[in-house]
């Protein structure tokens, strides 16, 4: 669906938080250093400091992000093969290709469906296991 799309390419509000005021510190660092005076000095290292710990927090998040996302368009990928799958079936069928029926069938299909279905279980694990930490959620309400 439309709005689960738009909630799969968006990024998560706490890495986009933290990604915007990331910005606005380098922003402010660049202006800070061609600043000569104490206390300019002085703001620039709080600048340094704070920038470094955001990028602590943002390393794994971004990490983790990614590993979901990538969890998710493997499942989505899987999908739509066995989709183009299930089409070619029907046409062979049509066209009476017994011998693409049959490879369709009963190998290519059916490795498709368990490649899908292990997918499925391993991101529900993953989802079950860090729930609290979850960054994605598929559901849109």
């Amino acid at each position: 669906c439309a709005k689960c799309r738009v909630s799969l390419d968006s990024q998560p509000e706490i890495i986009d938080t933290l990604e915007r005021r990331q910005l606005q510190l380098k922003i402010e660092e660049t202006a800070m250093k061609s600043e000569k005076d104490a206390q300019s000095k002085k703001r620039l290292k709080v600048i340094e400091q704070e920038l470094a710990s955001i990028e602590e927090q943002l390393t794994p998040l971004k990490k983790r992000y990614e590993f979901e996302k990538s969890r998710v368009s493997d499942v989505q990928a899987l999908q739509k093969k066995l989709d183009s799958l299930k089409i070619k079936l029907e046409m062979a069928n049509r066209q009476r290709d017994l011998q693409q029926v049959a490879d369709l069938q009963y190998y290519a299909i059916p490795q498709v469906e368990e490649k899908l279905r292990q997918a499925e279980i391993d991101q529900k694990r993953n989802m079950e296991q860090d729930e609290e930490e979850q960054l994605l959620t598929e559901n849109v309400g």
